[in-house]
C-alpha cells in the first residue's frame, strides 16, 4: 500500500479490495496450518477417520473426555502404522513401549530368545495407555511369540520404612498405596 500511487490512497474503493484481500489471504494462511495439522496422526483430528478406514480399524466408542479419546484414536493407528511389514527386534518393541509409556520399558534378553517378549516397567503402577501398548506389541511381534508383563507395585515394607506410622496412611487406601508413585514422595 506504500507503493500505490496517490490517486489509489486516497480511494475507499482500493482500501476495500486491499482489505478484501488481506482477509483472504489469512483465510489461506490459517487454512494452510489446519491442512498442515491434519497431515500427521499426532495432531490430526478431522482426519483421524480416515487413517482409521486405511488401517481397517474400528473406531473406539465416544468417550466423555473428547481429548482422551482423540488421544485413544491416535495410539490405536500408531499401533496399527507401526506393526507393518517391520521385523521384531528388541529395539523395535522398546521404542514402542517408550511411546506409550514415556520411556520407562525394557525388553529383556533372556526372555527374547526364548521366544517371549518380557516388557519390564520401570515405573510403579500401571501405565494408562496399556491396553494399546499391548495392541501395538501384538502388532510387532510374531505370531509364535508369547508375551508377559513385568509391573512395579510396592509392599507395606516399601511404604514403611519405619519413618511413617500407620495413622497417616489411613487416609489412602491399599490400590492407592500400592499403585501410585507419588504417595511416597509426599512422605505420607
Amino acid at each position: 500500500m506504500k507503493r500505490w500511487p496517490p490517486y489509489f490512497r486516497r480511494s475507499a474503493i482500493m482500501w476495500g479490495i486491499a482489505k478484501g484481500q488481506v482477509a483472504a489471504l489469512e483465510e489461506c494462511a490459517e487454512n494452510a496450518v489446519i491442512f498442515d495439522r491434519e497431515l500427521y496422526i499426532l495432531t490430526a483430528i478431522k482426519n483421524l477417520d480416515r487413517w482409521e478406514a486405511d488401517l481397517n480399524l474400528e473406531t473406539p466408542p465416544m468417550m466423555d473426555d473428547y481429548n482422551r479419546w482423540l488421544e485413544l484414536r491416535r495410539a490405536n493407528i500408531l499401533a496399527k502404522k507401526i506393526g507393518y511389514n517391520v521385523p521384531c527386534t528388541k529395539v523395535l518393541v522398546e521404542t514402542t513401549a517408550e511411546y506409550f509409556t514415556d520411556g520407562h520399558v525394557t525388553v529383556e534378553e533372556s526372555y527374547y530368545k526364548d521366544y517371549v517378549l518380557m516388557l519390564k516397567f520401570h515405573k510403579i503402577g500401571v501405565p494408562t495407555l496399556l491396553k494399546q501398548l499391548l495392541a501395538a506389541v501384538s502388532e510387532i511381534k510374531p505370531a509364535h511369540m508369547l508375551m508377559r508383563i513385568d509391573l512395579r507395585s510396592r509392599t507395606w515394607g516399601d511404604v514403611f520404612d519405619g519413618t511413617q506410622s500407620w495413622s497417616s496412611a489411613q487416609k489412602y487406601t491399599w490400590r492407592d498405596v500400592k499403585w501410585k508413585e507419588d504417595i511416597l514422595n509426599e512422605g505420607l
